[in-house]
């Protein structure tokens, strides 16, 4: 069977850079898709292997703390400056560049003889795979047609979730070997896709950007660590400096440079005008829809079994497979019916119900419930989270159409920004509201008990013991506390997944309604 197809009306969509190019292989979309799978398995793999690798090196508890994040931050910061690099280079030639230095990263950090490379390795490897994923995403609008765009998002999503699940199972099991060698992992996947960029992708032609205004780019990437950082430490609590400091100086930031970028006019890094388009707030919403859904989702189920069932790390991975499985499903499907006709609007309504809907069906689940009565709410948060993610993508292509083109690379990359946001957004927000929610109850039961409020914050001191190292309290009080904690804790993780799928509905929303404001937007 040929490998090509005949892309002559890829010539259709204006808006993506391209050269002469006669055929476009069939093995392009998945190729891309993979390249984004092996993107999020990364820091998965790397979580998995950094409890050895922070013993072999003898890590402090604050260089582990940054050990686990320093990838994310490091990509999040970078992704659009790598952008805009991707226009001017050549994107066939920047995603190759990309691997090669995310190959440099991680070797790096495998061979690393101390803490100080691992950590120079692991920043690396963030910026070479952000770089990476957004030249795969911008590659979409050049491999396909207009038509056919949607459909082409959900086949990148679907083999991008495969290879996820595919190199985080293996990352697992080689973590457990060495930590060393699970670093090798993600360097094998860019070596063979390095290989098969040539063969299989177009080259395409470079951008003539308007600007580059360092100052810009600088203001983003410190506003976006700052954000990142203070939504991290939340959980300690929302007043302390590291948390407010954090997230309001990265908004502060992140304010001061769309005010920055819209005085730059048309020499700027970013076109701000593009913040008033209902394709991109749309495509915006529906990424909230996506990244605060996973992320609240994963972590909140993930600590539920480990803390509440006392489920093994091995069989949290195995649990969340529904959620993962639905999502490949639907973005097939979804994507497919998109592009037969079906209004994006419509899609990230319902995306935000069906997520409020599986979010809803938790209220069946009791402190001791089997893993069984969680599959329903996992299918259906799956089906309506990964549902946003198609939308999310396309919308954000089509809203650069002939206005914006000249900003394709860091429109593109805009993507990944908008999701580090959200994700950080579900991650602090749910954890945050768990940890109240459940030291009230269990505050409250204590009391109720005969307990003296002296003695409370004690029981809640034991608690925490228990949630970091796994050892049950000695003390007749620490039982006590955790007895309370059970019910209480299943109470917060009810109440905070269903606070969390009614933000959900509440964007998607906004997400139709925004999109509902243009008649040509409504009808796309």
């Amino acid at each position: 069977m040929s490998t090509t197809t005949e892309s002559s009306a890829v010539a259709d969509a204006p808006a993506a850079p391209r050269g002469p190019v006669a055929t476009v292989s069939r093995l392009a979309i998945p190729l891309l898709g993979f390249f984004a799978g092996t993107q999020a398995a990364d820091p998965i793999v790397g979580t998995n292997a950094l409890v050895k690798a922070s013993r072999a090196l003898d890590m402090s508890a604050g260089t582990m703390a940054l050990a686990a994040s320093i990838s994310t931050l490091a990509l999040a910061a970078t992704v659009m400056s790598t952008g805009l690099i991707a226009d001017r280079v050549g994107r066939r030639r920047a995603l190759m560049g990309a691997l090669l230095l995310a190959m440099t990263g991680d070797v790096l950090t495998a061979l690393a003889p101390s803490s100080a490379f691992f950590l120079l390795g692991r920043a690396v490897t963030g910026v070479g795979l952000g770089a990476v994923f957004c030249a795969a995403f911008a590659y979409l609008q050049v491999v396909t047609t207009p038509k056919s765009l949607a459909k082409s998002v959900g086949l990148f999503s679907a083999v991008g979730s495969i290879t996820m699940i595919l190199w985080s199972l293996v990352g697992g099991q080689l973590a457990g070997e060495s930590w060393r060698l699970a670093f090798l992992l993600v360097p094998a996947a860019c070596a063979v896709g390095f290989l098969a960029v040539p063969n299989l992708l177009p080259k395409v032609d470079k951008v003539e950007a308007r600007g580059s205004d360092v100052l810009g780019q600088v203001l983003l990437a410190l506003g976006v660590i700052l954000f990142l950082y203070g939504a991290s430490h939340a959980v300690k609590g929302l007043t302390r400096p590291d948390t407010l400091v954090g997230m309001l100086g990265g908004i502060a930031l992140v304010v001061a440079f769309v005010a920055v970028e819209a005085k730059r006019g048309d020499r700027a890094f970013f076109p701000v005008a593009i913040l008033r388009s209902p394709l991109f707030l749309g495509g915006i919403a529906a990424g909230v829809v996506y990244n605060f859904g996973m992320s609240v989702t994963l972590l909140q189920m993930a600590d539920f079994w480990q803390y509440a069932d006392r489920f093994t790390a091995a069989t949290v991975s195995l649990g969340q497979m529904p959620y993962f499985l639905t999502g490949v499903v639907t973005a097939l499907l979804v994507g497919r019916m998109i592009s037969a006709g079906l209004a994006p609007r419509l899609v990230i309504l319902g995306a935000g119900f069906v997520a409020l809907a599986g979010t809803v069906w938790l209220l069946v689940v009791g402190p001791h419930s089997s893993y069984i009565a969680f599959v329903p709410a996992l299918v259906l948060l799956g089906a309506g989270t990964t549902a946003g993610a198609i939308p999310y993508g396309s919308l954000i292509l089509e809203s650069i159409g002939e206005r914006f083109k000249e900003w394709f690379g860091p429109v593109t990359s805009s993507r990944t920004t908008i999701g580090q946001f959200a994700y950080a957004l579900g991650m602090s927000f749910s954890m945050v509201m768990v940890d109240r929610v459940t030291d009230g109850g269990v505050v409250s039961k204590l009391e109720k008990a005969g307990v003296p409020p002296s003695l409370t914050g004690g029981g809640l001191d034991q608690i925490a013991v228990y949630v970091h190292s796994g050892h049950d309290p000695s003390t007749a009080l620490g039982r006590q506390a955790m007895a309370a904690a059970v019910p209480s804790y299943t109470g917060a993780f009810t109440t905070t997944m269903i606070a969390s799928g009614f933000v959900m509905a509440t964007v998607g929303v906004l997400g139709w309604w925004v999109l509902g404001r243009d008649p040509d937007a409504s009808a796309v």
